[in-house]
């Protein structure tokens, strides 16, 4: 019997070291959120246009989770020049997958925030989202609709973005050198089921990055 404790306490332990690694970002169980994205000025004097989609996806409250945008951005100068681009992130618990699509490789790291998130699961009162975003210097200045959805405006580091329950973003504004884009979602769909295969990344090599690695490439530049 007391052989049985032992092994019933051991199994409990390892499952709660398990259950501390594994990362809650969002207080939704899953979420599909699809995006439009504009945006038109001048940099460094020519005219400048932007159009794209974005997508955020994820299940186990945000453990899992992929962030993935397309974008063509066409310059009228003496000739029209247009410039597409892809990016595709991947969050699996505290690890961060960012794709280069151009170079056809992977870089892994660990999400730089990740600290922040088990301090928000920890937050009993469920306000986590919100400490991090005055944290971060936001600054609550309105309120607005998209898709019956009420959300809070925050200017968050030269950004305006609408967050409904604190979390996730129905549209981001952006002035960056003279170039103003939105981002506004387009389709949400939340408690959906997300199989596997969608978080399923491309068969490139992947390039492990520590801290030695940046460093490294910081002194050879």
């Amino acid at each position: 019997m007391k052989l049985l404790t032992l092994f019933t306490s051991s199994l409990l332990l390892i499952t709660n070291i398990a259950e501390a690694k594994t990362i809650k970002r969002y207080a939704f169980e899953s979420a599909v959120v699809k995006y439009k994205i504009t945006g038109q000025g001048k940099v460094m004097g020519i005219d400048t246009n932007t159009s794209g989609t974005k997508s955020l996806y994820f299940k186990n409250y945000g453990s899992q989770l992929i962030e993935e945008s397309e974008q063509t951005i066409t310059q009228f100068g003496d000739t029209k020049d247009e410039r597409r681009t892809r990016t595709l992130k991947k969050f699996d618990d505290s690890t961060l997958y960012n794709v280069n699509f151009k170079q056809k490789k992977i870089l892994k790291t660990t999400d730089p925030i990740v600290n922040q998130y088990q301090e928000i699961e920890a937050d009993l009162n469920n306000q986590g989202h919100l400490i991090l975003l005055l944290e971060q210097g936001g600054k609550k200045v309105g309120m607005d609709k998209v898709l019956n959805l009420k959300c809070e405006i925050w200017n968050i580091m030269g950004t305006s973005q609408c967050l409904y329950k604190n979390q996730i973003p129905l549209w981001i504004e952006a002035d960056v050198m003279g170039l103003k884009q939105k981002t506004i979602v387009s389709d949400i769909k939340f408690n959906v089921n997300i199989s596997d295969t969608a978080f399923e990344l491309p068969k490139y090599s992947i390039e492990v990055l520590t801290m030695q690695t940046s460093l490294e490439t910081t002194k050879q530049k």
